[in-house]
């Protein structure tokens, strides 16, 4: 019997990853707050949710990927400041089983208003998600909520 994977989050970065999962036989149910990306992997033989909780009580395991906007352009300012390229993780983030479409072009990102409505739209499905199962996330909300002064 394969493993029982949950999947919250179909956009650039968790929609390839689904599809991934998905060819590999893993019996995946998917939610996302686009219902057409959640059609798509239904066709690819995913079970679709209409919630994040339904996600996490069908599933063993449960991915919530959601784009980290913030910690990405965190993440590379401190590999500049090592002394790293950032092209060499880059290179090491596209060759995992993980690599997506925000992978292949993680070295040349720059916070701008698009990367602010996808950040934004992906911390309000995550904050969502949780106040379903009633977990508290103010760091999340603190973020969601200054987005559009720090990069819109």
């Amino acid at each position: 019997m394969a493993t029982r994977v949950g999947f919250i989050g179909l956009g650039q970065q968790g929609r390839p990853m689904a599809i991934n999962l998905s060819e590999d036989g893993f019996d995946l149910m998917v939610h996302d707050v686009r219902a057409e990306l959640v059609a798509e992997l239904v066709t690819m033989g995913a079970k679709g949710a209409r919630s994040p909780a339904k996600v996490g009580a069908q599933a063993e395991l449960v991915a919530v990927i959601v784009l980290n906007i913030l910690g990405a352009a965190e993440g590379m300012a401190l590999v500049a400041a090592l002394g790293i390229e950032p092209r060499v993780l880059q290179g090491a983030i596209r060759t995992c089983r993980a690599q997506s479409l925000i992978a292949d072009n993680w070295a040349d990102y720059r916070p701008g208003s698009h990367g602010a409505v996808v950040f934004h739209k992906d911390l309000t499905i995550a904050l969502e998600a949780a106040d379903e199962l009633g977990l508290s996330m103010p760091g999340a909300a603190l973020v969601r909520d200054l987005i559009p002064r720090l990069m819109g």
